[in-house]
């Protein structure tokens, strides 16, 4: 997140964790000053345990829900068919878009194939917003059409940062 630091005015940003997990790469974003964390995860027990540690902390400008971001819809050739416009009915409406994107997806899981890609060409991140996947350093399909700005190694999980530009006219 360091890193980040550098790209972001964090009194603005509102930030989205996919499969938040224990909610590390999320409760980054606040302890920097995020003005919005939604944190999205299918278990239960990582659900309950994010809002035990909301509700510990008094933490109001963090929304979580539970979202299972690999079944909805049909898989297409054995990838889930990224459709993000459908996610924008899951999450509150002054959230999107957001400013920056995490997401710590299951390791090696092939329906992730070109989650990068659609994530850039899609609504829930804002013009100029960031996108940061943390992904085996083995696994190079995050994204098949865009290159990421700044990839970043540590032993053997990558994260590939990526900006969504607006085209210069």
């Amino acid at each position: 997140m360091n890193h980040l630091d550098t790209l972001l005015d964090w009194p603005q940003i509102r930030a989205l964790d996919l499969f938040a997990g224990t909610g590390t790469l999320g409760l980054e974003c606040l302890s920097r000053g995020a003005s919005l964390l939604v944190s999205l995860d299918m278990n239960p027990e990582a659900l309950r345990h994010l809002r035990q540690v909301r509700q510990k902390w008094g933490l109001k400008n963090w929304q979580i829900a539970g979202f299972d971001l690999l079944s909805m819809g049909q898989t297409v050739d054995g990838r889930f068919p990224w459709k993000m416009t459908e996610r924008l009915s899951e999450l509150p409406e002054e959230a999107a878009p957001f400013h920056l994107v995490v997401a710590d997806p299951p390791y090696g899981e092939p329906r992730l194939e070109g989650l990068a890609d659609e994530f850039l060409a899609g609504p829930l991140l804002a013009t100029n917003g960031i996108l940061v996947v943390e992904h085996a350093m083995t696994y190079q399909r995050i994204a098949l059409h865009h290159d990421p700005s700044k990839v970043l190694t540590y032993g053997l999980t990558q994260f590939s940062i990526f900006e969504k530009r607006s085209l210069a006219l």
